[in-house]
This record gives structure tokens, C-alpha cells and sequence, in this order.
């Protein structure tokens, strides 16, 4: 019986994950994913929004990388994330429509 309760426990704090806020945990949001949530919120104003998909285009000029050293240059000297959470829990997570299009070379 209390497996079960520390499973519904494990789930609903990983739900509650999801749904952004809490972690796994239970604990907040760092400072710093909430400056960069905020700091890439305003940046994707900026991409082309795609009616038909919901999906939202930044120029093809950039690369994920490109946006990370924006996004260090921008905020330098406040708390920043590391490349893999700004890129994987950030971006791929919290902004899974936004996306820099692949340019063909022919």
C-alpha cells in the first residue's frame, strides 16, 4: 500500500513539473531559469509565427548556440543557465513550437 502512495506521490510531483513551477523535488524554479524563461519569451516576439502549425520561426541565420551567446551577452552579470538546461529544459520543453528552420545548400 505505501508503494502505491510514493508512486502517486513521484507522479503527481513530476505532473506538477510538467504543468512548470515545481520540480521533482518539490522545490521552485531557480532564479536564473526564470530570467531566462522571461529573457526567451521576449526573444521569440521577434520570430515569424506560422498560422497553420502554431509553430514560431526564428531566421535561418541562427543556431541554437548563436541564441545562448545572445542570451549570455544580454544578461551578463546576472545568474545564467548552463547551455544544456538553457537548451534542453528550457527551449525544448517550455518552447517546443519555436524553431530555427534547416537551409538547403543546393
Amino acid at each position: 500500500m505505501s508503494n502505491t502512495l510514493l508512486q502517486f506521490s513521484f507522479y503527481e510531483r513530476a505532473r506538477k513539473l510538467r504543468e512548470g513551477g515545481e520540480d521533482v523535488n518539490g522545490r521552485g524554479r531557480s532564479l536564473s531559469f526564470d530570467i531566462a524563461y522571461k529573457w526567451f519569451e521576449g526573444f521569440v516576439l521577434s520570430a515569424d509565427s506560422m498560422p497553420n502549425c502554431g509553430t514560431k520561426t526564428l531566421p535561418s541565420c541562427l543556431t541554437k548556440t548563436a541564441v545562448y551567446q545572445i542570451y549570455k551577452e544580454q544578461l551578463a552579470g546576472k545568474p545564467l543557465l548552463a547551455k544544456t538546461t538553457f537548451l534542453y529544459s528550457l527551449w525544448k520543453t517550455k518552447f517546443p513550437n519555436v524553431i530555427i528552420p534547416k537551409v538547403s545548400l543546393t
